[in-house]
């Protein structure tokens, strides 16, 4: 979810914002998937007391595909890679506070096939998975003095194929309409909240709880210990983990003035298949001692490699 603010508001000491939510969904997903809905529920918080001060339910605004159409010709047991997007526009004029807003989305369910994060049932619930709450912040007086910003908003970079085993490289960058310097970090993701089915629901109020990671992973690790984040670009890199669905939570700070006033998420989950593909892998680094002569040899064991010279 990511916002623009578009001038003050009709009446005095307002604000106006376009703000948006931009949901995914696997073309093809494993085992079942609902299909992204027509409608969504929005609630605008304020950070202080937790009040709702707004609440609209959203159409569709528009939908895109998104998917990789030439992948390497050399990759064995080559996967889809595909999405359908969703974005969810509204407009809404909002009083200048000093404390921040929240808005909030919030549904039921993740994949069943996550390996990542824990699967279970909630009581009440028919739906099994942690769900998803996604959110922004709008920055009030406290942290800008007049009030003014719009979010930074995240490449729609998603069609990248990621092999187990192999190295990655994901780019979560974002970019900032009013020029604020941007730090990337991972984090934990937002559960389901409120929401136990597939019906709009009003999400619940801030503070948000995280999802349950399983032993191994953590917010600051989703995917394990051989994958980092840069903390300036935001490119995701390291040597893929075993295949299947990891929940990735990529968090962006934007800065002005030395001082981050908000703080932005993009909940996203990251597919990691069984497929392979001629190249070499190498150490990251190779330490000489006593002259300038280095030994290094090709690591992969790719089946795609069927002689090297």
């Amino acid at each position: 979810m990511y916002y623009e603010y578009v001038g003050a508001g009709s009446s005095a000491n307002t604000n106006r914002y376009n703000i948006t939510l931009r949901l995914f969904r696997e073309c093809h997903p494993v085992g079942q998937a609902a299909l992204l809905p027509e409608i969504v529920r929005i609630s605008i918080f304020e950070n202080g007391s937790y009040t709702a001060t707004a609440s609209r339910d959203v159409v569709k605004s528009k939908s895109i595909n998104i998917q990789l159409h030439s992948p390497l010709t050399c990759i064995i047991n080559k996967p889809e890679v595909c999405y359908d997007v969703a974005y969810y526009t509204f407009t809404v004029e909002l009083p200048v506070i000093a404390e921040e807003y929240i808005a909030a989305y919030q549904t039921c369910c993740r994949s069943n096939s996550i390996l990542n994060v824990q699967q279970y049932t909630i009581p009440g619930s028919p739906m099994p998975g942690e769900g998803s709450t996604y959110t922004c912040n709008i920055p009030g007086t406290n942290a800008i003095k007049n009030g003014v910003n719009s979010s930074a908003v995240f490449a729609l970079k998603d069609t990248v194929l990621v092999c187990s085993d192999k190295k990655m490289n994901l780019d979560f960058s974002a970019t900032d309409p009013d020029g604020d310097s941007l730090s990337y970090s991972f984090c934990a993701a937002y559960n389901r909240g409120a929401s136990v089915d597939a019906n709009i629901v009003d999400p619940s109020p801030p503070p948000y709880q995280t999802v349950n990671y399983r032993n191994g992973y953590a917010g600051e690790s989703p995917m394990g210990s051989g994958i980092e984040i840069d903390p300036v670009t935001g490119k995701i890199n390291g040597k893929a983990p075993a295949p299947g669905v990891y929940v990735v939570n990529v968090c962006v700070a934007e800065w002005r003035k030395g001082a981050i006033i908000s703080m932005h998420h993009k909940d996203f989950i990251v597919r990691v298949s069984n497929c392979d593909f001629a190249a070499a892998d190498l150490e990251p680094s190779y330490t000489i001692c006593d002259d300038f002569k280095a030994h290094f040899e090709n690591e992969s064991q790719s089946a795609g490699i069927h002689s090297s010279y």
